[in-house]
C-alpha cells in the first residue's frame, strides 16, 4: 500500500514542470493577463508615486520652453505629453544607451585617427595608392 502511494506521487510530480511551462506559454500568448494582474497593484502604486512627483516638479515639459524638440520647426505639437506607463521596457533608457554607445565609438575613432603613428599613416597611403593603381589597371 505504501509503495503504490509513492509511485502515484512520483508519477504526477514529473508533470509539474510541463504544466508550469504550458501555463507560462499560454499566459504569454494571451498577452500576460496573469502577470499583469499579479503586478497590477505594484504598477498602480508606482504610477501614483510618479504622478505625485511630476505634479510638484518642473513644468518645462508642458509649456514648450527651452530649446524645443527636433520637429518643432515642422509644426509639431511640443505641448503634448506622451504617456509611457504602458511600456514594458524603458525606451528612453535604451535610446540614451544607444546614443551614448555611438558617441563613445565616434570619440574612440577620432582619438585613434589623431594618434596614429607614422608607420600607420604610410601604410594607409600605400594602400590608397595600390587601390588607385588597381582601378587604373582594371
Amino acid at each position: 500500500m505504501l509503495l503504490s502511494s509513492e509511485t502515484a506521487t512520483e508519477s504526477w510530480r514529473q508533470y509539474v514542470p510541463l504544466a508550469v511551462s504550458v501555463a507560462v506559454i499560454i499566459d504569454i500568448l494571451l498577452g500576460s493577463p496573469l502577470a499583469n494582474s499579479a503586478l497590477g497593484p505594484m504598477r498602480r502604486a508606482s504610477e501614483k508615486g510618479a504622478t505625485g512627483d511630476q505634479e510638484g516638479g518642473d513644468n518645462n515639459t508642458t509649456d514648450g520652453g527651452g530649446g524645443g524638440s527636433l520637429f518643432s520647426s515642422l509644426g509639431g505639437n511640443t505641448n503634448k505629453i506622451v504617456d509611457r506607463s504602458k511600456e514594458r521596457v524603458d525606451s528612453e533608457a535604451i535610446a540614451q544607451a544607444a546614443i551614448d554607445k555611438a558617441m563613445n565609438t565616434l570619440e574612440l575613432k577620432r582619438f585613434l585617427e589623431e594618434n596614429k603613428t607614422d608607420e600607420q599613416r604610410y601604410e594607409e597611403v600605400r594602400k590608397k595608392i595600390e587601390r588607385q593603381m588597381d582601378d587604373l589597371d582594371g
